[in-house]
């Protein structure tokens, strides 16, 4: 049995973390409450964000 989150669209990861509306909220709420105000960008987008922004042991990192 596969399980599906949403059943909209292809679950490819860019769906599933930033255009899926079930987890595209649990990221924006997680992002809001660390401080990072940023819109979900493609994942390989968010990748390389992540590289240059979260440097250093804070919990923001």
């Amino acid at each position: 049995m596969t399980w599906r989150l949403c059943q909209d669209e292809d679950e490819d990861i860019d769906h599933l973390f930033f255009e899926c509306s079930s987890s595209a909220g649990v990221w924006t709420m997680i992002l809001a409450w660390k401080g990072i105000k940023k819109l979900g960008l493609a994942w390989h987008n968010e990748v390389q964000w992540a590289l240059k922004h979260m440097k250093g042991k804070s919990s923001v990192a």
